[in-house]
């Protein structure tokens, strides 16, 4: 638990289909295995590192995050994309 909130949502985590990328700023007090943690615990979760950057990286390092966010969404792109074609097939789908 963070020492500021009371709920626990490591459960709901598991429900999100979609991909989701993690940041971790290398130099954030949130632990870099809690980051991991949380990666693995979405279905699809994938988990970056910033170097030289604290727990505000798109203020800390905006272009990385805007690139990393980029070259995210280019690599998912397609896999969503044949997702939503299937979808309007009507055709079940495991992506």
């Amino acid at each position: 638990h963070w020492p500021f909130r009371d709920d626990d949502l490591w459960n709901e985590v598991a429900t999100v289909q979609c991909p989701v990328l993690v940041v971790n700023g290398d130099r954030t007090f949130v632990r870099r295995e809690v980051c991991l943690k949380m990666a693995r615990a979405f279905a699809n979760g994938h988990f970056a590192a910033i170097e030289n950057s604290g727990h505000l990286v798109p203020l800390e390092q905006p272009v990385r995050l805007a690139a990393l966010i980029s070259e995210f969404v280019q690599q998912h792109e397609k896999m969503i994309q044949r997702s939503q074609d299937k979808n309007s097939l009507g055709e079940k789908t495991n992506d």
